[in-house]
C-alpha cells in the first residue's frame, strides 16, 4: 500500500471508531447510565485512557450532540 493510501486507510479507521464511540455513548446516556458508568465501559471496550474517554463523554453528551429523553 502506498504511503498516501495508509494514511487514508488510517484516517478512515479512526473516524469510524469515533461514530462507534459516539454512537456507544449516546445510547448508553438515553438509557440513564450513568457518567462514570459509561467512562469505565469505554475504558474496557475501547481501550482508552480516562482522560480521553471522559473528553469523548463531555463531546457526545454535550446539548449540541444529545439531549436525553
Amino acid at each position: 500500500m502506498t504511503r498516501l493510501g495508509q494514511m487514508l486507510f488510517d484516517d478512515g479507521m479512526e473516524k469510524g471508531m469515533e461514530k462507534g464511540i459516539q454512537i456507544f455513548i449516546q445510547d448508553n446516556y438515553e438509557e440513564g447510565i450513568t457518567r462514570e458508568r459509561i467512562i469505565d465501559k469505554l475504558i474496557r471496550h475501547f481501550d482508552l485512557t480516562r482522560e480521553k474517554a471522559e473528553n469523548y463523554y463531555d463531546r457526545f453528551t454535550s446539548r449540541d450532540v444529545v439531549s436525553p429523553k
